[in-house]
């Protein structure tokens, strides 16, 4: 900002020590409001609209236009891009100022919810000061220029242009002060964005003036907002966007807390009671399960239904984290509710799909498969909720796909009919069920581990079936896999009828 209107030299005549010194802080002010903005934008991930970002583009905008005004004031034969450079030099100014305000509102969480009050405090005024920029070089409201095409300011600069351009920063200015005396108590948050403000305030005021101490001995009067600027808003902007940051933080390790309260939750819903089924120990099963996030979709469950009956069952919810856990609860909940009082596994899964069915606004589904044993006659009936097949090992002997599915995953349509299939154990069958983020588990290669290697590594697990056959079966998975993180939650149930 100019305050002596006289200037001498010009690109013509070569420029004074005071010119190449201005132009040279001119040039670190961009460089500095450049990389901030980048930060700004890049690094804490806030959009080009906000308002410290657009406060940010303006102050460079206004930066390279006084860098414009500084080279062409007083050059002759550059009338229109002096004026070009002062105008926008000016409308960039009145805009940033009236960003710092709307910036320090909104941290503050002070909201103007009238748009009709809106209007009359920062578009009203914006578009008076456009119009009365543009007819400076007609008319002369705020800049003329002298008979050496230096700008000169006019009495309507000093009376309406700076007034309503302080007014912005003096408004935030006093809400700060404010909110810094009395309500640090209350309200940390707002006291520490307070302090940055005044800091802010303070800082450019006496980078303002100092510049007239130092170059008032090399030159008349001369000084430049945009350099007064530079240095605070950067310092500022900093301060803010790492407080943002540990504001985040400090959410994200809440978050981080409520989830971890939530997995547990999820993991002492599940059935660990060993033996499953302790009044029929000739029927073992072994489970395991591995979620992709801190808690995730997958479930399995077993119980004893009366002293004939014991059922098992293992679903894949649709998603992953919060909204897939909450829904496995309800399903899994279901789901056993209805198979304590039936031992019918087609009815057990149209049930309890017509209900889900009808309070599903999420529009969430899962696959499933369940089965109840008849311990007497040693049968097992199952249904299919469109489910991975499972994987059948008769008489220990070879693994072999059981290739039947009775209807369509539950949640999906609310009149489907499940049917079931029913086959005979002996002893030394194997029955596993899995999830498909074991079979559909890939490498950097993009290639699945499939069933295939399933049943590979299932052949080479001797023995009575235990937890460490499983552990067996992951560590493959995840020898496979390499470095490709895990992408979905990997669960298994293994049922086998051992001799007693």
């Amino acid at each position: 900002m100019r305050n002596n209107p006289v200037r001498k030299g010009g690109a013509m005549f070569g420029y004074s020590l005071a010119d190449s010194l201005l132009i040279e802080l001119l040039t670190v002010s961009i460089i500095l409001m450049l990389q901030m903005l980048y930060n700004n934008i890049v690094v804490f991930k806030r959009k080009i609209s906000d308002n410290l970002s657009v406060m940010l583009i303006f102050c460079i905008a206004m930066t390279v236009f006084d860098h414009i005004w500084t080279v062409n004031d007083g050059r002759p034969g550059a009338y229109v891009i002096n004026y070009i450079g002062a105008i926008g030099y000016a409308l960039s100014e009145f805009i940033v100022m009236q960003r710092i305000n709307r910036y320090f509102l909104e941290k503050l969480d002070i909201k103007i919810r009238s748009s009709r009050v809106f209007f009359l405090l920062y578009h009203l005024p914006l578009i008076i000061i456009f119009l009365l920029l543009i007819s400076t070089p007609w008319a002369g409201f705020i800049f003329k220029t002298d008979a050496n095409n230096v700008i000169i300011y006019m009495p309507c600069y000093y009376y309406v242009f700076r007034v309503l351009l302080y007014l912005y920063p003096v408004a935030a200015m006093i809400i700060c002060i404010y909110m810094w005396l009395f309500k640090y108590k209350t309200n940390n948050e707002a006291y520490k964005v307070a302090r940055s403000m005044i800091i802010f305030v303070v800082t450019a005021v006496g980078m303002y003036h100092f510049q007239e101490f130092i170059l008032v001995s090399i030159t008349e009067a001369y000084m430049s907002m945009p350099i007064a600027l530079s240095v605070p808003l950067v310092l500022m902007t900093t301060d803010l966007n790492v407080l943002s940051l540990l504001k985040e933080e400090k959410k994200n390790a809440a978050v981080g807390a409520d989830l971890e309260t939530a997995c547990r939750i999820q993991m002492d819903a599940l059935p660990i009671n060993l033996p499953a089924y302790p009044a029929h120990p000739n029927v073992s099963l072994t489970t395991y399960i591995k979620t992709a996030k801190e808690v995730g979709g997958d479930f399995y469950d077993y119980f004893t239904v009366d002293e004939n009956h014991v059922c098992f069952l293992i679903a894949d919810v649709s998603g992953k984290g919060i909204p897939a856990a909450l829904f496995m609860m309800t399903v899994k909940t279901m789901i056993k509710d209805h198979a304590m009082s039936s031992r019918d596994t087609s009815e057990i899964f149209t049930t309890v799909n017509r209900l889900i069915c009808e309070s599903n606004k999420s529009g969430m589904f899962a696959t499933a498969w369940i089965g109840i044993i008849d311990t007497a006659e040693m049968t097992l009936q199952y249904t299919n909720a469109a489910h991975n097949y499972p994987l059948f090992a008769p008489c220990g002997g070879s693994y072999d796909i059981i290739k039947t599915k009775h209807g369509l995953f539950l949640a999906g349509m609310n009149d489907t009919i499940y049917g079931y299939s029913e086959i005979k154990l002996n002893t030394g069958d194997r029955l596993l069920l899995y999830t498909d983020g074991i079979t559909e588990a890939h490498n950097t290669n993009g290639e699945l581990y499939g069933k295939e290697r399933l049943k590979e590594v299932l052949g080479r697990q001797k023995g009575r079936f235990t937890k460490d056959n499983m552990e067996n079966i992951i560590a493959d998975v995840d020898k496979f896999v390499g470095d490709e993180p895990q992408f979905d939650d990997m669960t298994m149930v293994m049922v086998e009828i051992v001799t007693i």
